[in-house]
């Protein structure tokens, strides 16, 4: 099981190696448009879920980690669930 940085951010890949971890980089190839017209927070965990969901669904076997979520088994959505931040 490895670890799969769901983001093509060099930032979020040097803070990583940077840490000293072992990863793969998968940059997600989705629409970031905000055509919902969400607030800010709800856009970024929206784009964020997103990502991880689409690189997740190809590698089930290792955790993924997108923006400020993390996605593990059984299930992405119900990683994200627990790991949103709750609303003003």
């Amino acid at each position: 099981m490895g670890l799969i940085l769901a983001s093509s951010s060099p930032r979020r890949k040097r803070i990583l190696e940077d840490l000293g971890y072992n990863f793969e980089c998968i940059s997600p190839n989705i629409d970031e448009s905000n055509s919902s017209n969400l607030k800010p927070i709800d856009y970024v965990v929206d784009v964020s879920e997103r990502k991880g969901s689409h690189v997740w669904n190809s590698n089930q076997g290792s955790y993924v980690l997108s923006g400020c979520l993390l996605y593990t088994s059984p299930s992405p959505r119900d990683a994200t669930l627990s790991r949103m931040p709750s609303s003003a």
